[in-house]
């Protein structure tokens, strides 16, 4: 009989409380959607180090493993079983604080619902604050997948061009610093890459949007470190600062969109599929 937790799921436990304090009905609703950002952020640094590490030992045949007897392989599948129902809980905990905020005057709303007057105020946003930042691609066999940064949304869409009815991808990224949540009426908030996706066609003229889908990608940021670069602390965080950016995809996490564009969407990122979660 093993005596040793293994110390992923410890982790995850610790992590499992946080989420748990969000569900606490005694506390005041920004207390708790609080600690749901907290459990957010801690789960977006679990993947960019400790499953990121692990994901290395498995990838490279290592056969390390952790104190309670768990190769690689069986401790990503324990944390992707752990986390699968988790992420629903997370997802409801959300949406029931949602449904609460709603009756004290604060909504997050779905592009699609804005009456005429709400979606002319996004589309004047989306001209004055966002069309000049958001970088539009249009892939083919010309234009390789660019770059994605660390923790940032981007649109991943299929395209067909009006004139020679051709179809393509394109990939729209969203940089790190606009504000995701776009106030455009007292206590009425949009998400900026909805409105980003409602204009796509102003992106990319004389096409039409065949489908489209947000995502967020999680980079590998562990490193490994050597006996020379423990003596070198500014260059060691450099370089941590560096990875966080440019480390290779560990986690996909989507928003709606078809089966079939999720697939290539997976194919042109070559993600670690076994982490992905719709």
């Amino acid at each position: 009989m093993n005596r040793f937790f293994n110390r992923e799921l410890s982790w995850l436990a610790f992590n499992t409380r946080v989420l748990n304090e969000a569900k606490d009905e005694s506390l005041p609703l920004l207390e708790r959607l609080k600690f749901l950002a907290i459990y957010d952020t801690n789960l977006d640094e679990f993947y960019m180090i400790r499953v990121a590490g692990l994901k290395q030992l498995y990838e490279h045949k290592i056969a390390s493993k952790g104190i309670d007897g768990a190769s690689p392989e069986e401790q990503l599948e324990k944390i992707k079983h752990y986390l699968a129902h988790e992420i629903e809980e997370r997802e409801l905990e959300f949406q029931k604080i949602q449904a609460l905020l709603f009756k004290k005057g604060l909504c997050i709303t779905p592009y699609n619902e804005l009456n005429l007057e709400q979606k002319a105020k996004a589309k004047t946003y989306f001209k004055e604050q966002l069309y000049a930042l958001v970088l539009p691609f249009k892939l083919d066999s010309s234009h390789t997948f660019p770059p994605l940064a660390n923790l940032t949304f981007a649109l991943f869409a299929h395209i067909k061009d009006k004139e020679t009815q051709s179809v393509s991808y394109a990939l729209i990224k969203l940089p790190s610093f606009i504000f995701r949540f776009v106030e455009l009426e007292k206590g009425l908030f949009v998400l900026a890459e909805e409105i980003v996706e409602a204009h796509l066609e102003e992106l990319f003229l004389e096409h039409e949007i065949l489908d489209c889908m947000a995502f967020r990608v999680t980079c590998d940021a562990d490193i490994a470190i050597t006996e020379d670069e423990a003596h070198d602390y500014a260059d060691l965080m450099s370089k941590s600062l560096r990875k966080r950016n440019q480390g290779e995809i560990v986690r996909l996490q989507t928003q709606k969109g078809s089966q079939e564009l999720l697939k290539t969407l997976l194919a042109s990122l070559r993600s670690f599929q076994t982490h992905s979660y719709k």
